[in-house]
Formats: structure tokens, C-alpha cells, sequence
């Protein structure tokens, strides 16, 4: 890609390289994302960017119950002449449910998800792909209706769900790990990003391929709780609204 060509939303493999090692190196002080490698075609290395993360979820999650203790006779009865001998022992557990009581660090963190976030190349679209799996705190990934209830902000379920042919958001196999995961449709990401950078061109003096990843996340990835610094988000892309 020449400097002085006009900047087109498609990118060649070598230009994902080189837009999310910088987006790496903008990123380093505020979110840990890190760079992957995987053999791509004919063995040679290729890479993707990953990272977890908590996500406040939108609605409450069901806390887990904690099954009441049971006894078997022996114990029973071992018990029992022990209450002979020394009198009556104290119940520790003695609640009608047989629910413990969590700690205020166990209910915070059951407000909470576990997100992991792929930013993968899709050599089909030309663009990056954001691909994510949510997970609750006991380690149980969540269903597509769950990721709209918890993860997407309420106010743009609607267009997401309604966007295309089959929402906004999908899942299928992941193209490098082949498990199942979801994914933000890529239909609309070259003419995104072709509008955002026309009418930041004579405004801002980064790159194109520097600010991209920046630009695109800060258009797409906030759908499903990815936020950017102001500072960072500013110096790419200005205001902008999701459009998937």
C-alpha cells in the first residue's frame, strides 16, 4: 500500500502484520493484549492478537448454591455419643437452605465475565475479525442470547441483532484453534473503515495502517466490552457509530 494512494479498508496479510504490531506498541500501558504465532500456509509463522479480560456483565448472573453437607450413619452415630459425653455441639452451618453465605469478594466477582477476544485475519474479507468466547465465573461458556444480555449494551441489541441476514453476531469454528466461537460479522468492515478514514484524513497525521486497528475497535469491539483509552481513541478515529 503506496502513502499517497487513497486508503482502501482491505488489507493484505503483511498490512494486518504491520497495523496490530503498532496497534501492540499503542496498547502496551492499557490493555494486555499480546501477539500469537501459528504456522500459517506452508508452515510459515503468522500471528493474531489475544486477550482476557473481566467484563461486567449488563444483567446479574445466578450465583452458584452450594450444596448442603450430607452424613452418613457412621458419622451420625459417632456424633451422638459425643454429644452424650460432652453435651450438645455447636452447628457452624446451621442455615435452613443449606446455602454459605459468599464473601462481598465472591459477590463482586460473580458480576463479572471471563471474555476472550481474537483479533484474527480473514484473508476471505481482507479485514480483521474480532472473535470472542465469554465464559461465567465457574468456567461455563455462555449462549449467544446470553452474550446479548450480558455483554452487548442495551441500547444496541436491537441493531445488532437485526443487522444483515443473521444479526450481527455469529458463531462457528474458529479459523486458527477450530472450537467454537463467536465473531462480529466482517460484511460491513471495508466500507467502515474506508468513511472513517476519508473524514479523518486531512485531520489526523497517523498512518493509515497505525491507527486501523485502533479505528475499527473503537467502532466494533465496544459492542462486547472492549473500551479504548480517550487518548487512544481520539487519535485515531475522532466520534464514530458502530455499523456491523
Amino acid at each position: 500500500m503506496s502513502e499517497d494512494s487513497i486508503p482502501s479498508g482491505r488489507l493484505s496479510y503483511n498490512d494486518f502484520e504491520i497495523a496490530i504490531k503498532a496497534f501492540l506498541k499503542q496498547s502496551e500501558h492499557h490493555a494486555p493484549w499480546s501477539y500469537v504465532e501459528y504456522p500459517g500456509k506452508g508452515q510459515q509463522l503468522q500471528g493474531y492478537l489475544s486477550m482476557t479480560q473481566l467484563v461486567h456483565s449488563q444483567q446479574p448472573l445466578q450465583r452458584p448454591r452450594t450444596a448442603s453437607r450430607s452424613i452418613n450413619t457412621e458419622d451420625q452415630q459417632q456424633l451422638n455419643d459425643l454429644e452424650e459425653h460432652f453435651g450438645e455441639i455447636p452447628d457452624d452451618d446451621d442455615d435452613d437452605d443449606g446455602i454459605e453465605p459468599l464473601d462481598l469478594a465472591q459477590e463482586v466477582s460473580h458480576d463479572f465475565l471471563s471474555v476472550a477476544y481474537h483479533i484474527v485475519f480473514s484473508p476471505t474479507y481482507q479485514v480483521p475479525v474480532l472473535y470472542f468466547n465469554a465464559y461465567k465465573p465457574d468456567g461455563q461458556s455462555i449462549s449467544l442470547e446470553d452474550i446479548f444480555e450480558s455483554l452487548v449494551p442495551e441500547d444496541w441489541r436491537s441493531t445488532i441483532r437485526n443487522a444483515g441476514l443473521n444479526g450481527g453476531i455469529s458463531q462457528h469454528d474458529h479459523p486458527i484453534l477450530n472450537v467454537p466461537y463467536f465473531y462480529m460479522h466482517p460484511c460491513e468492515t471495508v466500507s467502515l473503515m474506508e468513511t472513517t478514514f476519508c473524514k479523518q484524513a486531512s485531520e489526523n497525521s497517523m498512518s493509515f495502517l497505525e491507527g486501523y486497528i485502533a479505528s475499527w475497535l473503537s467502532l466494533t469491539g465496544q459492542a462486547i466490552g472492549i473500551t479504548l483509552p480517550a487518548t487512544l481513541a481520539a487519535n485515531n478515529t475522532g466520534s464514530g457509530s458502530l455499523n456491523v
